[in-house]
């Protein structure tokens, strides 16, 4: 882990959400004594630290919300390299930005913005716009 700007003291005392921090308390590691850093049993021990790890894994699951492009793509089976197409192009970005931003020939944003308006079943920008608000409610 880098410690960059202290960040590895702000963090020691918060818990990592992960397998078995958020599972049951009969889970790997229970039962285990907490040490603080000086190698001191914790005398607050497992319970402390649990309570602290639930939080925080409900706190980030309350945070995390699905992207509604990453939904919408694999909805209609677009491709990874078509899906980041779509999402330059519903946003507004054109043709040329397209090319430069990916890195692709013209041609190429041409033949997958064709594949997407084919797995789509649309003809043109305002009506896979139109799709894709309607499929994710979403309007910006």
């Amino acid at each position: 882990m880098l410690d960059v700007d202290g960040e590895k003291e702000r963090l020691a005392g918060a818990p990592q959400c992960s397998v078995s921090a958020c599972g049951s308390a009969s889970g790997e590691g229970a039962g285990a004594p907490i040490l603080s850093d000086d190698g001191a049993e914790n005398v607050a021990g497992e319970e402390g630290l649990r309570e602290r790890a639930e939080a925080a894994c409900a706190v980030t699951d309350a945070v995390e919300k699905p992207d509604p492009y990453v939904i919408f793509c694999a909805e209609y089976d677009l491709s990874p390299r078509e899906s980041e197409v779509f999402r330059l192009w519903v946003t507004g970005h054109g043709l040329k930005y397209i090319q430069n931003a990916l890195f692709v020939s013209e041609s190429m944003v041409k033949s997958h913005l064709r594949s997407i308006y084919r797995k789509c079943d649309t003809h043109n920008r305002d009506k896979i716009i139109a799709l894709f608000e309607r499929e994710t409610g979403d309007q910006g």
